[in-house]
């Protein structure tokens, strides 16, 4: 008698399988391919015969009898790390802006309120007095429309008077570019701060 992955015995002139070496398993009941399930590493009987491993969202693999995630399909992600719910965070849903595309990705644009379309963090509105004038919602609504000389009340309005020092000052409709101080000889002599210091 001889057993494979096991240890035989012999009963009533028949040879039988008395048992199997660890990591291993008669599953079928035939003495014939002896301790036939390798249940360490097995998905169709991990750990125990005919216990299959199965999990949501999830491509499994079976370690030391225990079933764990292998990958996640997409777009779904193990973000709490236990194996018993497999891939149980949807990264690309719409409404979840803590794990936007990935794990712990949050979606929290500067100066601005975030929405993650398809895995994406994208802006859907900035706070009043900014905009997203470079189109990138890696830095949220960068430009201080009410104050920055570049984009002075609204984006790539630029504040640059000749002769002068520009600055952007608030009014009741937004913002309006302003002369600072003028350069050198120059002075503001019709009170145009779009003409600038116009006056040597």
């Amino acid at each position: 008698c001889a057993v494979a992955h096991g240890t035989p015995k012999c009963a009533s002139r028949v040879c039988a399988v008395k048992g199997c070496d660890p990591g291993w398993d008669d599953c079928n009941g035939r003495y014939a391919d002896g301790c036939e399930a390798p249940i360490d590493t097995s998905i169709v009987s991990c750990g125990r015969c005919g216990i299959a491993c199965s999990l949501p969202h999830a491509q499994p693999r079976c370690a030391a009898g225990t079933c764990l995630v292998d990958t996640c399909l997409p777009p779904w992600a193990d973000c709490n790390l236990l194996p018993a719910d497999g891939c149980e965070t949807d990264v690309g849903e719409a409404g979840d802006l803590e794990n936007c595309g990935g794990c712990g990705a949050r979606c929290a644009p500067e100066n601005g309120a975030g929405a993650c379309v398809k895995g994406a963090c994208r802006i859907a509105r900035c706070d009043d007095g900014f905009r997203d004038c470079n189109g990138d919602p890696e830095d949220g609504c960068e430009a201080d429309v009410a104050s920055s000389t570049d984009h002075c009340g609204g984006c790539g309005r630029a504040c640059a008077p000749p002769h002068a020092i520009a600055a952007c000052r608030p009014t009741a409709d937004g913002a309006a570019c302003a002369l600072d101080r003028c350069l050198g000889d120059f002075a503001d002599c019709d009170g145009d701060p779009a003409t600038g210091c116009e006056v040597d």
